[in-house]
C-alpha cells in the first residue's frame, strides 16, 4: 500500500507540507491502536498456516512502504537508529509517520468505519487539522465552509456512484495539498465534466458542450427562460475557465506559478456544483424483494 509518506514525499522533503502531532494526540492514538491490536492467522502461497498479529504486519506493512529492512526512529538518548517494535517506532517516529503508520494498521482492522470514526474524533478533540477518510488522511481546509464543502462532495459522489468524478476529486485534494496547485485546478476541472457526463449518460464533450447540452435537457427548467442559457455559459462555466487558464495544460506564456488560494477557491467551487449536480441525478432502482410476509391469503382453509 502506498502511505502518507510515499504520497506526500516531495512535498514533506520541500517542506512544502509541515505535519504536526501533538504529545498527548500521539499517546491517544497510540492507545487506540493498541486497544485494537488482535491476533489472527494467515495463510502463505505454499498453504502454511501461521499466527500473527496486527502490530507485527503493520511493522511488515511500513517497511515495505519506505523500502527498509529495518523501522528507524529517534531512540531514547536522542539519536536515530532501529527499533524493535512498533510502539517504539510509534513513539519515536516523525509526525508525518504517524500518519502512516495509522493508515497502515487501519488495513487490518474488520471495523474500518468504527476504528476511523475513533481516529477523527481524536483529531478533531486534539485541535489538529488532519482527518482519516477512505483510508486516507487528508488535512482540513482552511475554513469550515471549505471542509464541509469538499467533504460533502466526496461522499455524495462516492454514494451515487459517480466514480471517475470521485477518483479525480480526490486527486485534486491531494493535489492541493502536495502543493500541485496546476494539478489541483487540472483535477477538479476533470471531476466536473465528469459528474457532468455521468449525469448525461454520455462518455464525450468538452465542458461547454456539455453545459450546453445539461441545458437543453431540461435539469434546469425551474429556473426563469431567459435566465438558463446564463446560468450554463456564466455560472456553470467557473470551473472549466479556471481549470483551462491556470490548469496543467492551459497557462499562457506569461504564467509560471498559480498562488495556492486560487487552487483552493477552484476546488471549493468544483465542491458546491459537484453536490448540485449529484442531486439532479435519480436513486437508482432498488432490486425487487419477494415478500416473505404471511398474509390471510395464504391460509389454506
Amino acid at each position: 500500500m502506498r502511505v502518507f509518506f510515499n504520497r506526500y514525499s516531495k512535498a514533506i522533503f520541500e517542506k512544502k507540507l509541515v505535519v504536526i502531532i501533538p504529545i498527548r494526540l500521539r499517546k491517544r492514538l497510540w492507545m487506540l491502536l493498541d486497544a485494537n491490536n488482535c491476533n489472527f492467522q494467515i495463510r502463505s502461497d505454499t498453504g502454511y498456516e501461521s499466527w500473527t498479529d496486527t502490530f507485527t504486519e503493520t511493522k511488515s506493512t511500513l517497511r515495505l512502504a519506505y523500502g527498509e529492512d529495518k523501522l528507524e526512529a529517534r531512540l531514547p538518548n536522542g539519536n536515530r537508529g532501529p527499533v524493535n517494535s512498533l510502539q517504539e517506532f510509534f513513539d519515536g517516529c516523525y509526525p508525518s509517520q504517524v500518519l502512516d503508520v495509522v493508515e497502515a494498521f487501519l488495513q487490518y482492522q474488520a471495523d474500518k468505519d468504527s476504528f476511523t470514526r475513533s481516529v477523527n474524533e481524536m483529531f478533531e478533540d486534539e485541535k489538529c487539522p488532519w482527518r482519516l477518510d477512505d483510508g486516507e488522511f487528508f488535512a482540513v481546509d482552511e475554513t469550515f465552509m471549505g471542509m464541509r464543502l469538499t467533504e460533502l462532495a466526496e461522499q455524495s459522489l462516492k454514494t451515487k456512484s459517480f466514480h471517475g468524478a470521485y477518483e479525480e476529486f480526490r486527486e485534486a485534494r491531494q493535489d492541493l495539498l502536495a502543493g500541485d496547485t496546476k494539478g489541483c485546478i487540472s483535477n477538479a476541472q476533470k471531476a466536473f465534466e465528469s459528474a457532468l457526463k455521468t449525469l448525461l449518460g454520455t462518455d464525450r464533450g468538452n465542458a461547454s458542450n456539455l453545459i450546453r447540452q445539461f441545458v437543453a435537457d431540461g435539469h434546469v427548467n425551474d429556473l426563469p427562460t431567459e435566465f438558463k442559457a446564463s446560468f450554463g455559459e456564466q455560472v456553470l462555466m467557473s470551473v472549466p475557465t479556471m481549470g483551462n487558464r491556470l490548469g496543467r495544460h492551459g497557462q499562457g506564456a506569461a504564467v509560471i506559478n498559480v498562488p495556492a488560494a486560487y487552487a483552493q477557491l477552484t476546488l471549493e467551487m468544483a465542491a458546491a456544483y459537484l453536490n448540485f449536480l449529484v442531486k439532479l441525478r435519480p436513486p437508482d432502482p432498488q432490486p425487487a424483494v419477494e415478500s416473505t410476509e404471511i398474509s390471510d391469503d395464504d391460509i389454506p382453509f
